[in-house]
């Protein structure tokens, strides 16, 4: 039997970050009465490349390939810029921070697509929107401008000097993201 993952490549914070994102999240979930289901701040990434399920032996083969299109990648500062709904104001389905446009980002992002391709895997087409996803709308209509008129605490750059791949478990409860592989940028 052909065991598969679930795997992602991401930004993940840390423990710094995760605290001054968990009082955001906090902030958010006293202001917002609607129904909506929050990720935990701990889960809290970006994603940078989907892989959904992969089979198990090629996740050392996707680590190679990787480690190949990243080995010139330098580390970079990455600058969290507004609360919005994502992907549109007129079907939400997200709440998210989006990121400044980055190029040492979207050339990381480019470096994981051929990455992921080099393996035999397809990737997203479209152009790269990062974004951190802070909760998912089940239902709920959340206002633009209700999202403006919120007091968050400002967040200061945040280095990035690596890039994680995880495995995604799902289960009743809350997802568990497992590292497979971790990055280091220059």
């Amino acid at each position: 039997m052909v065991m598969k993952f679930r795997v992602f490549f991401a930004i993940n914070f840390p423990k710094k970050i995760q605290l001054i994102l968990k009082d955001t999240l906090n902030i958010l979930q006293q202001s917002i009465q609607e129904k909506i289901h929050w990720t935990s701040f701990y889960n809290l990434h970006i994603t940078l490349g989907f892989l959904g399920n992969i089979q198990s032996e090629h996740i050392p083969q996707l680590i190679e390939h990787t480690k190949l299109q990243l080995g010139n990648c330098e580390s970079f500062s990455l600058q969290l810029e507004k609360i919005q709904l994502f992907p549109s104001t007129k079907k939400p389905r997200i709440i998210s921070f989006s990121t400044t446009p980055n190029d040492q980002l979207k050339e990381i992002v480019d470096c994981i697509r051929q990455a992921i391709l080099a393996t035999g895997y397809s990737t997203e087409t479209r152009a790269f929107r990062g974004h951190l996803t802070l909760g998912r709308l089940r239902g709920a209509h959340v206002q633009g401008k209700l999202l403006e008129e919120i007091q968050l605490p400002t967040l200061l750059p945040i280095r990035v000097t690596q890039i994680d791949l995880l495995e995604s478990q799902l289960g009743k409860g809350l997802p568990c993201y497992i590292p497979l592989a971790h990055f280091i940028l220059k």
